[in-house]
């Protein structure tokens, strides 16, 4: 397995993935979320806003900790972490849902 670094045209920096994930959380909330939060949860959904919010940050930053120590790609972290065989097929169901 090429255990080589991500070519440093492919690697995306901190401060656009910090501004990718605001925008998409500006966007969501402008197109018509709060409409759809309002008539499931009334006016207590501000605090599903907010701790959605703080799981996403959480969840990049343990993806930022991880591609830190694995050398290389994704699919090499997800072969180092899970094996040959489960890292193949995580890979390929998860190209799958997406």
């Amino acid at each position: 397995m090429n255990q080589a670094g991500v070519n440093d045209k492919y690697k995306v920096s901190p401060f656009y993935v910090f501004f990718l994930v605001h925008s998409m959380q500006t966007g969501i909330g402008v197109l018509s979320f709060q409409r759809v939060l309002a008539k499931s949860a009334g006016t207590d959904g501000w605090i599903s806003i907010i701790l959605a919010g703080l799981i996403v940050h959480i969840m990049i930053w343990i993806i930022y900790k991880i591609f830190s120590i694995v050398p290389g790609d994704i699919i090499s972290a997800n072969t180092q972490a899970l094996g040959n065989g489960w890292g193949i097929f995580s890979i390929c169901y998860s190209s799958f849902t997406f």
